[in-house]
């Protein structure tokens, strides 16, 4: 999606954890923040860098080399945090990653075990896709960071 794109952006959580963005997409309620949250937290606590694109909707700018994500300006530097409302997060805010990876927050059921051998197209470009069940798991994060070449006992 361009940035003039009269499209609403994707629903979804974006984080950059080394370098490496995480679009992080599923239903309300599926845990996509508490994921996201998690996830940067336990990167920082392990000397990796990291910190928060965008919650709740995403712009995906395509490039010949794959897909630069970015969070309209409404919301830039605040995350909607379930049973409380919006918080100031601008300290974590990352201005844009490029995208490295997918995570579809599903049904239990509809959760892949061998992830890595799942990938998804967007616009145009074929990313590695995690099919992981939705709600706190603690093997989300995991997942997630091993997915990226991240040490999983982060």
């Amino acid at each position: 999606m361009s940035p003039d794109d009269t499209d609403t952006p994707p629903h979804g959580t974006c984080v950059a954890l080394g370098g490496k963005g995480v679009l992080i997409t599923g239903a309300s309620g599926a845990g996509k923040t508490g994921l996201a949250l998690t996830l940067i937290r336990r990167a920082r606590a392990g000397g990796i860098e990291a910190g928060l694109v965008a919650d709740d909707r995403v712009i995906l700018e395509p490039d010949a080399s794959g897909i630069i994500a970015r969070c309209p300006a409404p919301l830039a530097g605040k995350i909607e945090v379930r049973g409380w409302g919006i918080a100031d997060v601008s300290d974590i805010a990352v201005p844009s990653v490029r995208l490295a990876l997918l995570v579809r927050l599903v049904a239990a059921g509809d959760a892949l075990r061998f992830a890595q051998e799942h990938r998804e197209t967007v616009e145009g470009h074929g990313f590695p896709c995690l099919r992981l069940p939705t709600g706190p798991t603690a093997s989300a994060p995991a997942a997630v960071l091993a997915a990226l070449g991240l040490p999983v006992w982060l």
